[in-house]
């Protein structure tokens, strides 16, 4: 018997929350950010859609950096939440995959 992923639920109304099988998972601001951003989207989106709409003052390689970084530091802590192929980035499985939840 194949066991469930887990079940994850993300709150953006009211600031963000983040809960998986109902424990609060503590994010640092900028991956909030980018979860949050990936979560409003049903589909995969471009990353470099992502980054320029995460960081619109930055130049592009400067914006691509610190979407390198983030998704680094979300990944050293929870390890597929976010799934980055070349060019997308998407909500792995078992990740908040709700748009907005009051």
């Amino acid at each position: 018997m194949a066991a469930r992923p887990p079940t994850a639920t993300v709150r953006l109304i009211d600031g963000f929350e983040c809960r998986c099988d109902g424990d609060s998972i503590e994010l640092p601001r900028g991956c909030q950010r980018l979860v949050a951003f990936i979560a409003l989207w049903e589909r995969p989106i471009l990353s470099s859609f992502v980054s320029g709409n995460l960081w619109p003052d930055s130049d592009t390689e400067r914006a691509n950096a610190n979407l390198r970084s983030t998704l680094w530091r979300l990944q050293a802590d929870h390890r597929g939440f976010v799934v980055a192929t070349g060019s997308h980035l998407t909500l792995g499985p078992g990740s908040p995959s709700t748009t907005a939840k009051p």
